[in-house]
């Protein structure tokens, strides 16, 4: 006969196991709106899927996803403006952005979409980057399923 002591350890476990899943969406979620989140330097993502790269100047990313991605940086000697090509796809599911983390943690959307928006064609865009580190982030909200394409001549990926 197993010890009450050991059933309960056991017990609690199975519990954690169950509820562990439900609070870490929430947590990735918690990123989508807070500004201090996403410019923080660590990234935080759950990634059920992702497919996609770098080649050469041109990203591409095929992924269900919520959390924050560092997909792009810049260390920018002097302010200067840089103009990118952007076209992101949210197929289903919650919602997706891409912003611009400037070196003082200022976050821009550059470009957000929602369940059922698919781009045929991609954006043209200016950033007007800052001296120092500039970032691209990608974040998701609520595992949306999306297809994001991005072209930017400079980088240090």
């Amino acid at each position: 006969m197993i010890p009450i002591q050991k059933r309960l350890q056991a017990a609690l476990l199975c519990i954690c196991i169950l509820l562990l899943p439900g609070c870490s969406a929430d947590a990735f979620n918690r990123a989508y709106n807070d500004d201090t989140i996403i410019a923080g330097g660590a990234d935080s993502k759950l990634a059920l899927t992702s497919i996609g790269g770098w080649s050469g100047d041109e990203y591409t990313l095929r992924a269900t996803m919520t959390g924050t991605q560092t997909i792009w940086s810049y260390s920018a000697t002097e302010d200067c403006e840089l103009p990118i090509s952007v076209l992101l796809s949210v197929a289903e599911g919650g919602k997706a952005k891409l912003v611009l983390v400037s070196p003082d943690d200022v976050v821009t959307t550059i470009v957000e979409n929602t369940d059922n928006t698919v781009e045929e064609e991609p954006t043209e865009i200016t950033l007007s980057l800052k001296k120092g580190q500039n970032r691209i982030k990608l974040v998701g909200y609520d595992a949306p399923k999306l297809e994001l394409m991005l072209i930017a001549a400079k980088g240090d990926q």
